[in-house]
This record gives C-alpha cells, structure tokens and sequence, in this order.
C-alpha cells in the first residue's frame, strides 16, 4: 500500500478497542485474527490496549491456542451451519495465510483441518442434512431442505458428492 493508506491502517489499528472484545464465536474469532495479523504488520505500535503490537499478536495466538484445543476436545456443530462454514473457514484461512510464525499458521491448518474433517464425516451421498446445516430462512427464504439448496451442501457435494451420480 501507499505510505497514506498504510499510516492510515496503523491508525485505525491502533485505535482499535475491540480485538480480545466478546461476541458470537465468529465474531471472537475475526477480531482475534485481526489482532495477530495487526499486531504482527505494526509489532512497535501502542495499541488502544496500552501494550505493544507484538504483545497484541501474542495474546492472540493464545487465545487461537485455547480456542484450537477447546474445539478439539469437544467439537463445534455450528462449522456446519451453512452461514456458519464460510465465516469460519475465512477466519482460518487468513490465519493461515498472514500468520508470522509457523505455529500459528499450523494452528490455523489444524483448524481448517477440523473444520473440514468435520464437514467431511457429516456429508452423506454428497449432502449434509437438516438440522446439522442449519439452514435458516435469511439463507433460503424458506424452510430446511433435504437437497443440495445452500452453499455448503454444493461444497459437500463437490468435494463428496454421490458416487451413484458419477460417470463411470
């Protein structure tokens, strides 16, 4: 980025109040990745927390670090949600992608790994079932479907679709 568009982020970026702020569980998990991917552009910069950028980026690890261990010792339905499964699936991915240490970006592949894995055991002939994807009417504009209606039953079906559907 240009050095105006750059001062301009670190402003914002320092400004900001709301990375280890609460929320619903995708909203946790954006502002968390926020905070490390910030944190680790501006390692010098005082955040609005009164603490350096870099120590920003390693309390979000920490909590990427509880957040994976939590999930995998008990799971989380909702990454079949099909509102759900693109949010989380982003979160990881930028994770993944910015990270500065090769234990975050292993951490993010752990979860995407779940995340998949857990989409992976959950499609049946290529489709994921009501009420695991919890289709809602904000999706569809109508009740939960037993065909592939949603995002997430078409991924299911591209990466696992029905095998009686295929060419042979």
């Amino acid at each position: 980025f240009p050095a105006e568009i750059q001062q301009a982020l670190r402003s914002q970026a320092e400004a900001y109040a709301k990375y280890m702020g609460g929320g619903t569980e995708n909203h946790i998990g954006m502002k968390r990745v926020a905070a490390m991917v910030f944190g680790e552009a501006y390692p010098e910069m005082k955040t609005a927390y009164g603490i350096s950028g870099s120590d920003l980026a390693r309390e979000a690890i920490a909590w990427m670090s509880r957040y994976g261990h939590a999930v995998f010792a008990s799971s989380m339905a909702e990454y079949l949600s099909t509102i759900y499964l693109g949010s989380h699936s982003e979160i990881w991915l930028t994770a993944k992608e910015h990270a500065g240490t090769d234990a975050a970006r292993l951490m993010s592949r752990a979860m995407l790994d779940w995340i998949w894995s857990d989409l992976a055991v959950n499609a049946h002939l290529g489709q994921v079932l009501p009420p695991l994807p919890r289709d809602k009417t904000m999706i569809t504009n109508g009740p939960q479907m037993s065909y592939p209606n949603t995002h997430i039953q078409w991924l299911s079906w591209l990466y696992w679709g029905d095998e009686r559907s295929r060419p042979g």
